[in-house]
Order: C-alpha cells, then structure tokens, then sequence
C-alpha cells in the first residue's frame, strides 16, 4: 500500500489513507492503489504535478475577498505527461507547463461563513497566477477551476491581468466584484488585447453554460452564500456583464451564442467565460478525464477487483463531470461501493440502476448539522467502512 504524504491536510488524501487503513485491516493480503482524486477544483495542482515528479512553488496572491494568502503553482516537463493526457491538453511535446488550482486563490473553502458572499468575491489572485506563471516562462498553462468562492465571470482575474474599469468620475475602480458593476462607467482592455499568454487549457469538472437555468448563478451561486432572494438580480446582472466584457474585448457579436452555450462557462462562476472571451485560443478539457487519464486509472481499474471512491455530496452536478462518477463509470461491471456525505435523494435507486454492482452510502445522518458533519467526517467514514469490510 503507497504511504501518503499527509503534511498538506487534504481531505482527499485523508479519506483515501482512512479507507486503505479498513481494506488493508480486513485482508490483510490485499494490495491497494491509492489514487486521490481530482477533477479541477481542491488537490488539482499537487496530485497532477506529483504523480510527474514535478515542482510545487509557493507564490503570494490575493484570495477571494482580498486578503494575502499563499498558494502552489505546479511545474512539470511536458515530455512527463502521459500521452493520453498530453493528447487531450494538445499543447505540444516539450517545454514547461504551468498548473493552476484556482481553489487556493479564489476558493470557498478557506472562507469564513461571513465572507461567504459572491456579491464581494472575486478571482483577482487566478490572474495573478497566471501572470506570475507566464512571466516565469510557461510554454502552457492549465488551469483547474472548482470549488470556486466567486460569481465575477472572471472579471478579477482579466483585471489582474491588464482590464481597466473607471467610475462615472474617471476614478479607477480597484475591485471589479459583481457589487462594483453597476458602478462601472467604462472598461478599457487595451493592455488585456496586447497581452501575449501561452496557450490556456481549462480543466472543468462541470458542464453548466454560463447563464440560464444550470448556469453559474441560479446552479452555484448559493453555495457559496448568495441569498435566494439575490439570485434573479444577480443572473441580470451577470448577462449584462458578460455582454460589457464581449464589447470590451471587440469580440461582439461572433462571441454572442458563447455567453450562453458553451459547456463550461458557468463553472467556477464564469472564470472559464472570462478567459475564453479574452483569450480565444482557450480551449476547455474535461477535468475528471484528464486526471483519469493523467493517473492512468484504466490501467488499475483493470486489474482491480473492486473500487472505491466517494464525494462531500452527490448530487445531479456530479453526474456532469466529476471524478467520482467518471471512475464509477470507467469500472464497468467491477464491484463498486461509493462513500458521500449525502446524495440527493432522487438519484440513489438511479445510481443503482446505471452503475451495478454499485454500493452506494451516505455516511451523515439525516439530522447531523453540516458542520458537525464536517468535524466528524474521518469518524462517519470508518464507521460506514467499518459496517462494508469488518476486520476479520
């Protein structure tokens, strides 16, 4: 069984050393491969850029509401990629490629419950990432956008990176979070347009449009605080924005229908929209693709004969991208068994039908508050492990 390095605190790679603890005490011949998971959002930079052997720089940047905060950015050889992997990015054979976790510069986690407000948040610290990264000489960047605290379309970042905004009076407005807008009487992306970036790839592990119905604002949006009565003012002002940046960056109207189609845009609240509408050479990838086929899952779940994976909370987004239901689905007829803190309750018996054999758990009790669930999450798991492999 590989050790884990567990310095970093990552709840991935504490759930994964919990349930290879309860495998390896019920059989102890067992030989398990421990993969933690990512599809783009918290782990993305450290896991793809271990499994390579690359090199994690620590960096300083603004996080969502402001403050200084450190993160990772990853290096790796291109030539170290898998070829699966590299095929999909499509980003050449050789050179630097630069790997960005959003989630440590604009993630909800890190967040108390009051700064939880996507009125006030932004993804000003992504950008500075990714100008720290092109300065540092990346041939590529890969950017994986989940668990985002934000609903700014990418405004931050596009300001870190050379957007202007001014106020009525001509005074330049520091923060463009979605509260600013309104205030906003002109953005100039004159430094944007003449800015030269390597080629972006955006790992996403959701498929939602930036607006409408599954976009970013009425699917996202109050999970990370903002109030149900908030929610159509905000998806106004959102489309209104996103209509500013098109015009701004002179790509109106050819960019109309990315607004509101492109598989993506709405995930990390509009990040990948941002982006794509100032750098068209972006192209999105499917995270939970690209880490499957980074960590060249197929090959172990070939030769497994079962698998176990799980997620905080399952739920109809998951069926769109995520890891978790990506490996379910890459095992086939293995035996399967899924730990989540909940699952929406109309898809249990569905999971059951689409994924058999298929185990499916929710280890929190109907009744236990979020964050009680949260501070008992290692007891919760082994009990429900405990109740699947006994020690024997």
């Amino acid at each position: 069984m590989p050790r884990l390095n567990l310095k970093e605190h990552s709840p991935r790679l504490e759930a994964c050393a919990i349930a290879a603890a309860h495998i390896a005490a019920h059989d102890t011949q067992a030989q398990i491969a421990v993969k933690p998971l990512t599809d783009g959002g918290e782990g993305f930079c450290s896991i793809l850029t271990n499994v390579v052997g690359g090199e994690l720089q620590e960096v300083t940047v603004r996080n969502a509401v402001g403050t200084a905060t450190k993160a990772k950015l990853g290096w790796v050889n291109i030539a170290q990629i898998p070829p699966a992997a590299s095929a999909r990015l499509a980003i050449g054979s050789t050179g630097r490629l630069a790997i960005i976790e959003m989630a440590q510069a604009a993630g909800l986690q890190p967040l108390t419950s009051s700064e939880r407000n996507p009125w006030h948040t932004d993804t000003f610290g992504v950008g500075q990432m990714i100008q720290q990264a092109s300065q540092q000489g990346a041939d590529a960047i890969l950017i994986g956008i989940g668990g985002s605290a934000t609903n700014d379309l990418g405004t931050g970042a596009l300001q870190a990176l050379g957007l202007k905004a001014t106020d009525s009076h001509g005074t330049a407005l520091s923060r463009l979070q979605p509260a600013h807008w309104q205030a906003c009487a002109q953005l100039n992306a004159t430094a944007l347009q003449s800015l030269r970036l390597p080629p972006l790839r955006i790992a996403c592990d959701v498929d939602n449009p930036l607006l409408g119905a599954r976009g970013a604002t009425m699917t996202f949006a109050r999970q990370k605080g903002l109030a149900s009565a908030d929610l159509t003012q905000m998806e106004r002002l959102a489309a209104s924005w996103a209509e500013r940046l098109i015009r701004a960056m002179d790509r109106y109207p050819e960019h109309d229908l990315l607004v509101h189609h492109t598989p993506g845009a709405g995930a990390a609240g509009g990040l990948g929209f941002g982006l794509l509408t100032a750098f068209p050479s972006t192209e999105f990838v499917a995270g939970a693709d690209l880490v499957l086929e980074w960590l060249n899952m197929a090959a172990d779940v070939v030769k497994a004969d079962f698998i176990l994976t799980g997620e905080g909370r399952f739920d109809r987004s998951s069926l769109g991208g995520k890891g978790p239901f990506a490996v379910l689905q890459l095992a086939a007829n293995k035996k399967k068994f899924l730990y989540c803190g909940a699952v929406e309750s109309d898809l249990e018996q569905e999971l059951q039908e689409r994924l058999a054999p298929l185990r499916c758990r929710a280890i929190t009790p109907a009744d236990m508050p979020i964050d009680t669930a949260a501070r008992q999450a290692h007891h919760l798991l082994s009990q429900a492990l405990a109740h699947d492999f006994p020690i024997k």
